[in-house]
């Protein structure tokens, strides 16, 4: 069987990706900003299986910059959190170049 950034990054969201010492932009996250991430890291998941040129990237560098990029459309302060290292042990600049492609 072959990994894909699809599964890595629904494998991810499995194990949670909104943890207790985030915030939102203006302090306290807030239920609605819970409920986007989560869908935002859906639709972000969905649509790069259908970019090609994402294929230089390793599945768990893509998969795990989905999430990173659905924290930041959903206004979370850091969209990184040290938790993710012990997740997938990458760091953000690992997925930096990936993050960027994805977020722009």
């Amino acid at each position: 069987m072959k990994v894909i950034p699809f599964n890595v990054a629904e494998s991810i969201i499995s194990q949670g990706i909104v943890f207790s010492d985030d915030i939102g932009e203006s302090g306290e996250l807030k239920e609605i900003d819970i409920y986007n991430v989560y869908k935002y890291a859906d639709l972000v998941n969905k649509v790069t299986i259908h970019f090609y040129d994402l294929n230089i990237f390793s599945p768990v560098v893509l998969g795990l910059s989905c999430i990173i990029v659905a924290r930041k459309l959903s206004h979370f302060k850091n969209e990184w959190n040290h938790k993710f290292l012990q997740m997938t042990t990458l760091n953000f600049q690992k997925i930096e170049n990936c993050f960027n492609t994805l977020y722009k």
